[in-house]
């Protein structure tokens, strides 16, 4: 397949005034109807009460996995909301970064089915500044004909963005090789379509390389750019609506040059979100060295996706003495992958292709990143973590139209749950042994500070706390 550099196209996207204006506009409407929804989930909650501490990882992480009887994994109930508390980040921009939504037929193409997939994520989203999604879908009718082509063309339904902002999300990044199933039309339409729900775009439109304002706070603006290695079909269909580059200097340094224009422009931090590495393999190093390079062209973190299951999470601490975490994949949000798994079955087959049973598919993380912005410092300071989050499906013994449920993964609810993935030794179990793991997903959730010290292959040790 020949790859081309993008120019620019003729449709353009909402202006970055426009997009922060928005964004400001959603979080007063979103804290009034949080209110409301707090007391409701309040009562209608089979949950108990989430715990305000978090308690020491070892505990979940070392429980026995040898013997695990068969079980029923049942649907979690959504957590309730946590109550309102002074926040120990204070004046801190909070953004959440989350993984692949994928318009898989039929089940998440009926309508509300994607707004009721993100119902238990509805707080978690709504206690943040901002929340950007991987939209790896495109918008339009589904293509007819039964080739390889038209199986894979993912054809979401003009609501989706609609039901998106209703489960609190801000953004929807676009950079990945799914935007453009339906050509240049089908694009343009989910545009269209984010900004007629008042959603941030990131990574397409008529300046797809441009900083967009994913998150703001006292007049502080977080910023996203969006790169896609990849993309589906040729590459000529949407050149220059779409930020994408096949790996190389080149790229990096378009991505560099938007890095720095968005700082000039105003952006108090900048996330580089990336789509690259192969489908179901765990991120090799390569893919972590682009990281680190992305961090010293000025990223204050780097989000990547598309291999479809989670990677480990480390940190690179640049030149000019910067701790920035690396996110090398985060998975899936809400898909239909994995759909076939169900206990005592192992988590994933030898063949780890087989995606219909391989159930990491159906575990993503959700970047949780506050900055903060202390007087006099060249640099923003960043605590970050994750939310582990499990795709539930109430009936998992067929491919249907069961509604999938995405909801936080508890290390004391679900320690079956965990000590199934444990037996597989080959997965990225360092998701559940790593101190970033926020077990508590209210805004003052204690997160990660400084380096995470390197162990073994994974880097996932020790890191500071706070």
């Amino acid at each position: 397949m020949r790859l081309l550099r993008p120019s620019r196209p003729a449709s353009p996207p909402a202006s970055r005034p426009a997009l922060a204006s928005s964004l400001r506009w959603r979080r007063l409407l979103g804290g009034a109807c949080a209110v409301a929804c707090a007391g409701l989930a309040a009562c209608q909650s089979r949950e108990t009460p989430r715990e305000t501490s978090r308690p020491s990882t070892t505990s979940a992480a070392s429980a026995p996995v040898a013997s695990v009887a068969p079980l029923a994994l049942a649907p979690a109930a959504p957590a309730p909301a946590a109550p309102a508390a002074p926040s120990p980040d204070g004046d801190a921009v909070r953004l959440l970064v989350a993984g692949d939504v994928i318009a898989h037929r039929p089940v998440l193409v009926q309508d509300g089915a994607l707004g009721r997939a993100l119902a238990p994520l509805e707080a978690l989203f709504g206690e943040a500044d901002g929340a950007l999604v991987n939209h790896e879908s495109a918008t339009g009718e589904t293509p007819s004909g039964h080739s390889r082509e038209a199986e894979l063309a993912y054809a979401a339904p003009a609501t989706w963005c609609a039901e998106l902002a209703h489960a609190r999300v801000t953004s929807i990044g676009l950079a990945n090789n799914h935007a453009c199933d339906l050509g240049r039309a089908g694009l343009l339409a989910t545009v269209a379509s984010a900004q007629a729900a008042k959603l941030a775009v990131v990574g397409a439109g008529d300046e797809p390389w441009r900083a967009q304002v994913v998150a703001s706070r006292g007049g502080r603006d977080v910023c996203a750019v969006a790169w896609s290695t990849l993309t589906n079909g040729n590459p000529r269909t949407c050149e220059g609506a779409l930020a994408f580059a096949p790996e190389g200097q080149a790229a990096e340094a378009r991505v560099r040059a938007a890095i720095a224009d968005g700082k000039k422009r105003g952006c108090a931090a900048v996330v580089a979100v990336v789509h690259v590495g192969q489908e179901y393999l765990p991120q090799p190093p390569s893919v972590y060295a682009l990281g680190g390079r992305l961090a010293e062209a000025g990223a204050d973190a780097v989000v990547m996706h598309h291999p479809h299951i989670a990677s480990p999470l480390k940190t690179t601490t640049t030149t000019d003495g910067r701790v920035v975490p690396i996110y090398a994949s985060i998975g899936n949000l809400v898909t239909n992958q994995g759909y076939a798994w169900r206990p005592p079955r192992p988590v994933v087959l030898p063949d780890r292709m087989q995606v219909s049973a391989n159930s990491w598919t159906r575990i993503g993380l959700i970047a949780d990143l506050a900055f903060s912005f202390p007087a006099g410092a060249a640099h923003p300071t960043l605590r970050y973590g994750y939310h582990v989050v499990w795709n539930d499906k109430p009936k998992l013994e067929r491919r249907g139209t069961d509604d999938i449920v995405a909801r936080l993964v508890s290390p004391e609810a679900d320690t079956e749950l965990v000590a199934r993935f444990a037996l597989d030794r080959e997965g990225p179990n360092a998701l559940f042994h790593s101190p970033c793991w926020l077990r508590d997903a209210g805004r003052g959730g204690k997160r990660c500070e400084g380096p995470i010290e390197a162990r073994g292959s994974t880097a996932s040790g020790k890191a500071r706390r706070r």
